[in-house]
Parts: C-alpha cells; structure tokens; sequence
C-alpha cells in the first residue's frame, strides 16, 4: 500500500458551531424550500440502522433534540404544518424519522438564524451546540461499537488530493490498493471532493458522491469513513451506514449526502484515504 507522510494538521468535523459560518452561502425563506438543500452534514438513513443502534439514537433525539424542537418548530415541522420535514411533530417515533431524513446540520443552521422564523436566531446556539454534540457523540458510538463493523479496518491507500473550486475524482482499486488482499474482480471506489473557503474565509473540504463501480464479479461494500492525512474523521459519520451492491461492469451511487470538513491550514500534499467496514464479492 502506497503511504504519503505528511506534517499532523489541526483537524475537526464542521459540526454545529463551525457550521454556522456557511449561512452566507443559502438562502432561507421561513418554513419553506430551504430544508430540501442537501448540505449532507449529518444525514443518517433510518433503512441503515441495525435496531439497537437505531433505538439508542431514538433515545438521543428525544433527550436532545426533540424537546427544543418542539418548544421552537412545531408550528411549521409537523405533520399538518406547512414546512418540509415533520420532526417537531407530537409523535416522538414520526419526529424521528424525519429528524434522520432532514439531517441536524440543516436544523442546526436554521434554528440560529434569525430570518428563518420568528423563534429562531442566535439566541438558540448553546441549546444547538448542546444537542449537536451529542448526536455526533452517539452517532460516533453507535457507528464504532453500537451496529458498526467489527474487526480489523479495512483501509485504501492515502492519495494525494490536490484539491480546488473545481470537483474531482479519487478513484481506489479495492483489489490492489487496500491494505489487505482483495477479490473483487477489479471493482472501484471513487470520491469526488473539491476545496472552497466558507464565508469566513476559513478553507473547507466537500467530499461528495461516492460511487461503487462492480468489476468482473458484482461487489458490496458497507460503511465509509473518511481519513485526511491518516487521521480517521470520527464525527464525520455521513456515509458510516452506506451498503451498497454494484453489478458487475456496473456503477452505484452509494450517498447523495455531502461531507464536509473545516481545516486550519491547506496543503496541496493533504492526502485522503478510506476506511471500509467490509468489501465483499457476490
């Protein structure tokens, strides 16, 4: 496995706080289209849970999450209400399934500004910043010890990203450039990502569109975490729960979810690797 060493940097997921930075970037209008954009921070599929790790992240939400956005959202997020996503509705397991599909950073960024609704602005961060945390924290848990893959990781070798404004694509051959031996008949994985400064000036990274390509076999691989400089992005858990199956000759998008990751300092020798929870020929 090829291996780029490079200077350790000061890394962090662009979690609830740091995410605030990005209001300038969208547009809002008071219960409407706004939550339809896929920011992608941290949407986890309710149909990639396995059941106890889903029932400890319904437990989470409804001691973090649920009882502010009752208290501020439901006069728009509910079942009846006129905006997208019911996850202040009055039934806890209805509130939860949207909360999933909705994804708390586009909450998080909505719930602190103050031309989104009347209840909303920066007066809610601490309560945001609080619920933030420990959903990562238990999303991370649930990811690591709560349903995740076991084992020994399974990593691709670190590439060199040399990214910019404009998209391009990593690709991995999960045969030769895992850290273990595989079988796949030549399958791939490819990762899109781009770098562009948010609207502090502060450099971010979008990582986007993960695609499966099946080689002469179809493959399943489970599970995606991203490594920036070899260093596991451990609450970067967006694609944790990915498990998709390509054909064989055939390509799959495994998310349409994005994620992003704020960095102090930019080189172009940063490099990115992946660590997969299981690779498997059909």
């Amino acid at each position: 496995m090829s291996t780029t060493t490079t200077t350790k940097k000061s890394w962090r997921w662009l979690g609830t706080l740091a995410v605030l930075a990005l209001v300038q970037l969208v547009s809002y209008q008071n219960c409407g289209s706004d939550f339809i954009v896929k920011d992608g921070l941290s949407v986890v599929s309710s149909a990639s849970l396995g059941g106890a790790c889903e029932a400890t992240l319904a437990a989470d939400f409804q001691s973090s999450y649920y009882s502010f956005l009752k208290t501020n959202c439901a006069t728009c997020h509910t079942s009846r209400g006129p905006g997208n996503g019911a996850f202040a509705d009055g039934n806890a397991d209805l509130a939860f399934s949207a909360f999933l599909a909705t994804g708390h950073a586009k909450i998080d960024i909505n719930a602190t500004n103050s031309a989104h609704s009347g209840q909303s602005g920066p007066q809610n961060s601490s309560a945001i910043a609080v619920a933030g945390q420990q959903w990562d924290n238990a999303a991370a848990s649930c990811k690591n010890g709560g349903g995740g893959g076991g084992g020994s990781s399974i990593m691709t070798s670190e590439k060199v990203m040399q990214a910019n404004a404009t998209a391009k694509d990593i690709t991995w051959n999960l045969d030769t450039e895992l850290n273990q031996p595989g079988n796949t008949g030549g399958a791939t994985l490819t990762i899109s990502v781009r770098e562009a400064p948010s609207a502090n000036g502060t450099p971010v990274y979008f990582f986007s569109n993960p695609r499966l390509k099946g080689g002469s076999r179809s493959v399943n691989v489970k599970g995606l975490m991203i490594r920036i400089n070899g260093q596991e992005q451990v609450l970067g858990s967006t694609w944790s729960r990915v498990d998709s199956t390509a054909a064989a000759g055939a390509t799959v998008t495994m998310s349409t979810a994005q994620v992003l990751l704020e960095y102090t300092q930019y080189s172009v020798s940063d490099t990115l690797s992946v660590i997969i929870d299981s690779v498997s020929a059909q």
